[in-house]
């Protein structure tokens, strides 16, 4: 479920734009002024908005359903742990006796109207930062960052502190931070294909819970099913005459190049993550991407083709 739900919505497609815009620029040229360097960004802002989307998907539902699945446990194990539990709470009933004491000198200082002591409030605040810190933690940082990014984005006020306006050579306050993100984000696609370069280079695993019916459907669904439905419905009715509802062919295509990806390399560390999954993950990438070089190829004609 997850190499279906995720695809590769960002490195693969940035690659391919990168690569077709300059040799196709008057394909997706909107008017005879607009350069090949403007067509470029107009494609990038498109795949990020995707890759905004797939991120918060991939990092949440993803991310649960490559969890590992706990070992099962004997009623008698459970039934066994819960009588030592019941032995230890017997054994020690002091114990519980001076937590209730404490309980009692709480309730005692509320009821009769004195401040609280130094040691209480510390013990409410590290509780209730301990409740935040586990609300936090339900979301993985990828899914924070996204959320983050989004809001500055959306947010001119924010947004004018760490980028300056368009034509303007006004430093932001917050400019060398937006520009310390920049650099390190430009490594972040060479990194990914390393990673690629990686799996694919150990080659394929022997692997017990992924068969080769299962490596197939997943190829197909990915590098067939999904383009051939979703890049028809795409190209045929945000562009068909009685519909007419896109005339960017940039977006267009980008939505129908989102289509035909294979599953995301950021499963592979998902995985690592987990310390489950790596080998199944590993074998299904290879297959996928070693397809994905014939299969996009005949993909990308076809939408310049159709659009």
């Amino acid at each position: 479920m997850a190499a279906l739900a995720c695809g590769n919505t960002t490195s693969l497609p940035l690659a391919i734009i990168y690569t077709l815009v300059p040799l196709n620029a008057d394909f997706f040229r909107q008017n005879e002024n607009e350069t090949v360097e403007s067509i470029i960004t107009r494609g990038t802002v498109y795949i990020l908005l995707v890759s905004i989307i797939n991120t918060l998907l991939r990092w949440t539902l993803g991310y649960w359903l490559l969890k590992p699945i706990p070992p099962s446990i004997d009623d008698s194990e459970t039934k066994l742990d819960t009588e030592l539990q019941t032995f230890k709470v017997e054994e020690s009933p002091l114990e519980l006796i001076d937590d209730d004491d404490d309980d009692d000198d709480d309730a005692l200082s509320i009821n009769t109207g004195s401040p609280p002591t130094p040691s209480s409030l510390f013990s409410r605040v590290k509780s209730a930062l301990r409740i935040l810190w586990k609300g936090i933690c339900i979301f993985e940082p990828p899914v924070w960052a996204a959320v983050i990014a989004l809001g500055i984005g959306l947010v001119p006020a924010l947004k004018g502190l760490f980028f300056s306006p368009n034509n303007s050579n006004k430093i932001p306050p917050l400019g060398f931070f937006s520009g310390a993100l920049s650099t390190v984000g430009k490594a972040v696609i060479p990194t990914i294909l390393l990673c690629l370069g990686y799996n694919i280079g150990r080659g394929p695993k022997t692997t017990i819970f992924l068969t080769k019916t299962m490596i197939f459907c997943i190829t197909f669904c990915r590098l067939v099913f999904m383009p051939s439905v979703l890049g028809y419905l795409f190209s045929h009715f945000l562009l068909h005459k009685t519909f007419h509802i896109l005339t960017d062919k940039m977006m267009v295509f980008i939505l129908c190049l989102e289509s035909c990806t294979p599953t995301a390399i950021q499963l592979s560390v998902i995985c690592t993550l987990h310390g489950s999954n790596e080998q199944e993950i590993s074998t299904l990438l290879f297959y996928e991407y070693t397809s994905a070089a014939f299969f996009i190829t005949a993909w990308v004609t076809l939408f310049m083709t159709v659009i």
